[in-house]
């Protein structure tokens, strides 16, 4: 069931790690509005939800349904984003991004089934590719 997400997450990783590399500075840096997020904030927040999905997928193994959930707004503004280095971002977001590819596919059929945050590792692991999708799309138009 992981295949189709492993598949689409090394994609994104070989296609989008260089696309991130061109993109222009001051469009990543531009807030539409004060509450809202920049391109760079919306590419940090997915920075956040690799960090806590691999923290899902490792804790899901051997832990029974552990819930682990994070403030996104707290997370990106004490990550500092807005003024971060973005391509010590973008290595940040391959390897987290590539080793939960790596975790995916050690996954037994069995592993899959546990769960985390009342979902099943497989389910999961759907679910933050489409979440990472979704962002994508924001960060390109």
């Amino acid at each position: 069931m992981v295949t189709s997400a492993i598949q689409r997450l090394e994609q994104y990783i070989a296609e989008k790690s260089s696309h991130f590399r061109l993109l222009d500075e001051a469009e990543l840096e531009f807030k539409p509005t004060l509450e809202k997020w920049s391109k760079k904030e919306i590419f940090g927040h997915l920075i956040d939800s690799a960090t806590n999905n691999l923290t899902r997928f490792i804790r899901g193994q051997f832990e029974d349904n552990p819930i682990i959930l994070y403030d996104q707004d707290q997370w990106c503004k004490h990550n500092y984003y807005q003024v971060a280095d973005f391509s010590q971002m973008i290595a940040l977001w391959e390897s987290l991004n590539r080793q939960l590819v790596f975790i995916w596919k050690q996954l037994s059929s069995e592993a899959l089934q546990r769960k985390a945050n009342d979902h099943t590792l497989a389910f999961l692991a759907e679910d933050y590719v489409s979440h990472l999708e979704h962002h994508l799309n924001q960060i390109a138009e």
